[in-house]
Parts: structure tokens; sequence; C-alpha cells
């Protein structure tokens, strides 16, 4: 039996990397295909409660939706939703709240480029930047000679003038859009930043809000250790606005990746 017949077959789902490198290259940019791309769109959320929709219809073309109380509401409940599914939350732009799925693959392509002899001996080289590219370059189902068939593609400084095809994509997949909501401007690139410690630094947290979060628990712990564990009421609410009697989305159920359900 010969040498090749005895290696194991390659698995169907093997990630599949191009690297494009040179001597100088001080970082690196992880090139994505747009299906990386999540987004929820304000039209496609549906309510069990009805007056929520009217407020949602009623807001949905304002300039500024998001400073809108609905809008705050929402993305309150499509936020976490994100975060949760292990996606970069984006935030909101024309219609639609954003997040990139793209923290895994760049824990995938960072163990990567410490084993490519190119990159491995620059233990400071480090991806610092995300781009969501056309459908026609990067991408499983891409017929393009050097980044078709590719799910990541990863591009050091040096030599992204040899890449000139590789440019962010602001739009989403037509299958997506309907006659209102048309996936312009979607966003397409996100900077790494790094902490003291050298760990990219993905959904940062609002220090204000993280700290009153911690001084709840604090509360709450307190509050359990003198007078004994609180049982939550199963009683549902509803916040009632000086102008509008706003109804509460108690949760967010993702319907597809595209959809949402308050």
């Amino acid at each position: 039996m010969s040498a090749m017949t005895q290696q194991p077959s390659q698995k169907k789902n093997n990630i599949q990397i191009r690297c494009s490198h040179g001597a100088d290259d001080t970082h690196i940019t992880l090139y994505l295909p747009p299906t990386s791309r999540r987004h929820v769109s304000v039209e496609s959320v549906e309510c069990e409660d009805p007056r929520f929709k009217e407020l949602i219809n009623k807001h949905i073309n304002d300039e500024n939706f998001l400073e809108s109380d609905i809008g705050k509401h929402l993305e309150k409940k499509i936020k976490p939703m994100m975060i949760e599914n292990g996606w970069l939350y984006m935030g909101y732009q024309s219609g639609a709240f954003y997040g990139f799925d793209c923290i895994k693959p760049y824990n995938c392509c960072m163990k990567h480029i410490k084993k490519k002899p190119f990159w491995r001996d620059m233990p400071d080289i480090k991806i610092t930047k995300i781009v969501i590219c056309w459908s026609d370059t990067v991408g499983k189902k891409s017929n393009h000679p050097l980044y078709g068939g590719r799910d990541f593609v990863l591009v050091g400084n040096s030599c992204e003038y040899r890449n000139k095809q590789l440019v962010p994509c602001n739009l989403i997949p037509r299958e997506y859009t309907t006659d209102t909501f048309k996936g312009v401007d979607a966003p397409a690139e996100f900077i790494i930043k790094y902490d003291e410690d050298g760990e990219p630094i993905f959904n940062e947290i609002n220090f204000v809000d993280y700290l009153a979060q911690m001084m709840a628990a604090v509360v709450d712990e307190e509050v359990q250790r003198r007078v004994g564990p609180i049982v939550p009421s199963t009683r549902i609410e509803t916040v009632i606005n000086p102008e509008e009697d706003l109804p509460v989305a108690t949760q967010v159920y993702p319907l597809n990746e595209n959809e949402a359900i308050v």
C-alpha cells in the first residue's frame, strides 16, 4: 500500500485559510465572506404584543431610531442575544442591528499564524483588522482564482497592495433585503484593540454599566445572606412612558441568523 493511500482522508469541514505575507509585516488583516455578518432588521422583529410592533412601525423610519425609547429598548434585547451567540456586536445602522461572527475565526487564525514559518518568528504580530468582503472573492462558494474556496484570508500589511480585490462589502445578500430594508451601509470593518495583557477586546463593556452590575450582584448577595434567598416575582410589568405606553419585550428569540421575535 502506498504512502498516499495510507494517509487519512481530509475532513470535509476542514478550515481552508490562505495567507499572503511579507518579510516586513507588522500586523495582519483577516478577510471574511459576507456570510460572517449577522443582522436583525427592525422590520423583521415579530412581537407577541401588537402594541410593541405598532411602536416599531411608528419609529422605523426615524433618522435617530436608536436614540428613541423603542430603539434603545430593542438594542437592550438584541445586543445580548448576539453576544451570547459568540458574535461581535457592531451596533445599529440603516434599519438593522449588526454583528460579526468573527470571534471563532479570529481565534482559529491566531493559532494558524503561530504555526506558519513566515509569521511564527514574529512574536508581536497580531490580527488588527477584520474585513467583511464580497462573496465572489472569499468564501466556500467563490470561484475566485486566488481566494475561492477559502474560509478565511490573512494578509500581512506589507503586501496589501497585491490584494486589491479584497475590498469591504457594505451590502448584505439580496435574499435578506425587502422593499423597505435594503441593507445599505452595513458595517464591513472592525479594528481590533488589545488590552495591557495583549488580549483582543471584543464587545467592549461600558465601565459604568459593568460597575452597576457588579454593585447589584454584591447587594443581592448581601441581602440573601441576611434574609435568605429571594424568589423572583412571575408577574410581568409594563413600563409607562410619559408620552407613550411602551410594552416590555421580556426576551428576544432568534428565529434564524437574521430574524428575531420579542
